[in-house]
């Protein structure tokens, strides 16, 4: 994929995606192996509480 898109440098890539705090590394690694730098956390189902949130907020970040 690096010969196709060029050079990264002076670019941050976001990704966003829904990960579950017991294998969010797992998922998000194949986004930072590709160039991402950020990683936005994004529940958009309506049936997601402000308690899940917390809970996944409280599990932290991705280890890198």
């Amino acid at each position: 994929m690096i010969e196709r898109r060029g050079s990264l440098d002076g670019f941050d890539i976001v990704a966003e995606g829904a990960t579950k705090g017991s294998d969010a590394q797992a998922q998000v690694e194949p986004y930072r192996e590709a160039g991402a730098t950020w990683w936005i956390e994004s529940h958009w189902d309506d049936e997601v509480t402000a308690e899940f949130l917390l809970d996944r907020i409280r599990q932290g970040p991705p280890a890198s």
